[in-house]
């Protein structure tokens, strides 16, 4: 399950459903490339805050939030960010020292 940290890609995605507790509609269309975002926060499952740059053609970074719940087409993947094999192997020689 994604956590803090981990990458997000959209690729051509649609949102649409309900902002929050309100009752506001909303939807959003991601557009035909890819979007990746930065995990800030998993609230709860399937509604997760991002950090994004270039988002709704906003140039600097901003916080997001996505319910994939509301996901009507296109694909999300998560990535994790993990140490080369080298890493590991160095930092485990140096933790036996």
């Amino acid at each position: 399950m994604a956590t803090t940290a981990d990458l997000v890609a959209f690729h051509e995605c649609v949102f649409e459903g309900v902002k929050g507790d309100s009752s506001m509609p909303y939807a959003m269309d991601m557009g035909d490339g890819q979007h990746v975002a930065v995990i800030k926060d998993k609230a709860i499952p399937r509604i997760f805050e991002v950090w994004e740059q270039n988002a709704n053609g906003v140039q600097s970074v901003v916080c997001g939030v996505y319910n994939l719940a509301d996901l009507k087409s296109g694909h999300v993947k998560f990535y994790r960010a993990l140490p080369s094999y080298s890493t590991v192997k160095k930092s485990l020689r140096l933790a036996h020292i």
